[in-house]
């Protein structure tokens, strides 16, 4: 397409061609490309690969809690905490066989622990109950 151009804007200067038809050969062209260029994508699988796995990253970084301290990505396996000040960390969405919910990541992010939970399941498969803490970015829990 370059060399087309380059060889038109040389018949120019050689006065056997007109600038009005260059600049109208070149209005055909884009609009040409305006039209075919929707159906081309929607056409091609690559495209659609794209689009879809843009969508599917779009998703995973949806907000899942927003407080004044901190507002909180949801990502398949846990969750990004973007502090309003300091560091940005993650949680775990599951801890010792329990899921951690709603609730739970919000006493986390805005009090620093979750009051007593249930459900919690030791190495050995035994239930127990245990608060959340976090400490700076490190959860822990807390039997007191």
């Amino acid at each position: 397409m370059t060399a087309k151009w380059e060889q038109a804007l040389q018949q120019i200067s050689a006065e056997e061609r007109t600038p009005d038809n260059f600049l109208s050969q070149i209005k055909n062209f884009v609009a040409k490309l305006i039209a075919d260029v929707p159906t081309q994508l929607t056409g091609s699988a690559a495209i659609k690969q794209q689009i879809n796995h843009q969508q599917q990253a779009q998703k995973s970084d949806e907000v899942f809690l927003e407080t004044s301290q901190a507002t909180v990505l949801n990502e398949q396996k846990f969750y990004i905490v973007k502090p309003k000040q300091g560091e940005d960390f993650t949680l775990s969405k599951k801890w010792s066989s329990k899921a951690l919910g709603k609730t739970a990541i919000k006493a986390l992010v805005t009090k620093g622990e979750t009051s007593k939970l249930k459900g919690f399941k030791s190495k050995k498969g035994k239930s127990f109950d245990a608060k959340l803490k976090l400490d700076g970015h490190k959860l822990s829990f807390d039997f007191d």
